[in-house]
């Protein structure tokens, strides 16, 4: 894995950044200050997957297709199947993070699939006593696609190898980067969420941008009841998936 390039956070980054996070030329403007164009390429963009099918309790792996996108827990392309027959029960993740991407290198590095390392293991263990909250139809199948709104990494962790745990500077850089980034991928998660057609959205993303998801989200209802659509049921997560564990709830907004 090549090894992340060292570009420190300016004192004035954030600041800077917050004063251009409305402007819908925000990326051309930052890319022009940090090289990072290379991130925001679009085969960078990292796809949702269909990850799990559940019913009556039981979780099994998705069926792996060879046109489908392969991630080390076993996952196809939601394209493949899920959505010829419904029941989709959609995870909102925010951006696909480093361990996400096949190296680091922002010209050379390949997106995977949503939910690897410990946040993939911890949903993988934590899924079916966390969907109880969702009281599940007996005898119903549910496919399970992990989503991110923001298909980016919006984190720049390959550019500045930083994690946000307890880091404010690379915490607010993230939620900044996300923030202009969904700007520019709003219609394409919106386009997204009618294709899925989900009976169940969970929000699981973290807290800097859970209530931008909510207000997407909302709008998608509003749209879908003009049009005399079934809306899904609603759910938040009290925590995001990488620290999922028997304290954790989903409630249903």
């Amino acid at each position: 894995m090549t090894k992340a390039q060292n570009i420190p956070l300016a004192k004035d980054q954030v600041g800077w950044l917050k004063r251009y996070v409305n402007c819908t030329n925000f990326i051309r403007f930052y890319a022009k200050s940090v090289s990072i164009s290379k991130v925001f390429d679009e085969d960078k963009r990292g796809p949702d997957c269909w990850r799990y099918t559940v019913k009556d309790g039981e979780r099994t792996k998705a069926e792996v297709r060879e046109s489908g996108t392969l991630d080390t827990l076993g996952s196809c392309n939601v394209a493949d199947y899920c959505c010829k027959d419904g029941n989709v029960i959609l995870l909102l993740l925010e951006f696909p993070h480093y361990k996400e991407y096949d190296g680091l290198d922002p010209e050379g590095m390949r997106p995977i699939a949503p939910a690897q390392g410990s946040t993939g293991s911890r949903i993988r263990n934590q899924l079916i006593k966390k969907l109880e909250s969702c009281n599940l139809e007996t005898g119903k199948e549910y496919h399970v696609v992990i989503s991110n709104p923001v298909q980016f990494q919006a984190s720049l962790y390959s550019l500045h190898g930083q994690s946000t745990r307890g880091n404010i500077k690379a915490g607010s850089l993230r939620d900044a980067v996300w923030k202009a980034l969904m700007v520019r991928e709003k219609n394409n998660f919106i386009e997204r969420l009618k294709s899925y057609d989900p009976v169940i959205i969970i929000n699981a993303c973290t807290k800097g941008v859970t209530e931008d998801v909510d207000c997407l989200v909302y709008e998608f209802f509003f749209n879908a009841r003009k049009n005399n659509v079934k809306l899904p049921r609603y759910f938040h997560s009290s925590a995001h998936p990488s620290s999922w564990d028997k304290y954790t709830t989903i409630e249903e907004l």
